[in-house]
């Protein structure tokens, strides 16, 4: 693993996060496609009233993914908190046993088990040959952070 100098929970502030080129070319393809499957299937419901169980399986899932889109951080005294567009998760200061920061190249060698690639940024459960499991929250491949407490660990944008 390429590391990069050593990094310090001060280092990390509060921030909103920008998505990269990736990212905004995915994103402006998944909402196209998204948009457009949402208008065929309001106007079947409209002109033949079936196919109603579509709007109720795309709609939850529209409402699900773009929830999990990383909004950036908020850092105060005890917590780091993951701000998501809707809810957050929350890392306790003191449960932080490795704090390193990682290059662009991190990401490159991770394997997605659940979550984006890219699109509405990069969230989920991703598995790295030599770090195991981690937990994805950031929105571009600059400036990233892997955090490891008793329990899990997280790569972020910092």
């Amino acid at each position: 693993m390429n590391k990069q100098p050593s990094l310090k929970i001060s280092d990390i502030n509060s921030c909103r996060y920008r998505w990269d080129k990736k990212a905004w070319i995915l994103n402006s393809f998944f909402c196209l496609i998204l948009l457009t499957c949402l208008v065929i299937l309001i106007i079947e419901v409209i002109h033949h009233r079936e196919d109603i169980v579509g709007i109720f399986i795309l709609i939850p899932v529209l409402v699900f993914c773009f929830s999990m889109t990383p909004v950036g951080l908020i850092v105060d005294d005890d917590y780091i908190a993951l701000k998501r567009l809707i809810g957050r998760s929350l890392i306790d200061k003191h449960d932080i046993v490795r704090l390193e920061q990682v290059d662009k190249h991190f990401l490159n060698k991770c394997r997605r088990r659940h979550g984006s690639g890219g699109t509405l940024g990069y969230w989920g459960i991703f598995v790295h040959p030599e770090e195991g499991k981690l937990r994805l929250f950031c929105c571009n491949k600059e400036r990233l952070a892997l955090i490891e407490t008793s329990d899990k660990k997280y790569l972020i944008n910092y």
